[in-house]
């Protein structure tokens, strides 16, 4: 302690059971460290001003981690997000939400293909918003744009068609959920 304040390497407990142990400036966390929560999560990586801030990895209790940049305490920047169900997300954050360029993954493949259905594109707030691509475990891909997660605007729909003979087809949707008259057939 430098003037009754941390200085340099140490250990913190808290009375609410939470650990620190890592570097301190001016009495906060500062530096490389690592905090474990009463609630099993934990932090490891850097800290500025008594907050996560770089480059760091959280876990949580129940399976979830995340890794990548932080910033003020919050998911900021480029990071890999994995679900405890085995869902993911890699792309940008800002605020602690997925925003910006990403893709994720959901975890609803089965035991021939272990990926679900997948999103490649723009976000906001962590829902789809811009321009990107569904592609789903059954074959049906969407290329169009959103907004807060709602479809918008000029979209075009791939979709399989499951019975003897199988056949694509495509179609052009103009507007939410408005679809064109006319069809286009690929054999």
């Amino acid at each position: 302690m430098v003037d009754e304040k941390r200085e340099g390497p140490g250990i913190m407990k808290y009375n609410n059971g939470r650990l620190y142990f890592g570097y301190w400036q001016n009495n906060l966390r500062h530096g490389k460290g690592f905090e474990k929560y009463p609630n099993g999560n934990s932090y490891e990586g850097t800290f500025a001003g008594g907050k996560a801030e770089g480059k760091g990895v959280y876990k949580w209790g129940n399976g979830e981690v995340y890794e990548g940049e932080w910033q003020a305490g919050k998911k900021h920047g480029d990071g890999i997000w994995r679900g405890s169900r085995s869902d993911s997300y890699i792309g940008e954050w800002r605020n602690n939400k997925a925003e910006g360029y990403g893709v994720h993954i959901w975890a609803n493949g089965n035991c021939v293909q272990s990926v679900g259905d997948r999103y490649e594109g723009e976000w906001k707030e962590c829902l789809k918003h811009g321009n990107g691509t569904d592609t789903f475990v059954n074959g049906d891909v969407y290329i169009g744009q959103y907004r807060y997660g709602e479809l918008l605007g000029y979209c075009r729909q791939t979709v399989r068609i499951r019975s003897i003979h199988m056949e694509e087809w495509e179609y052009v949707c103009r507007g939410v959920f408005e679809w064109a008259e006319e069809w286009l057939w690929k054999v």
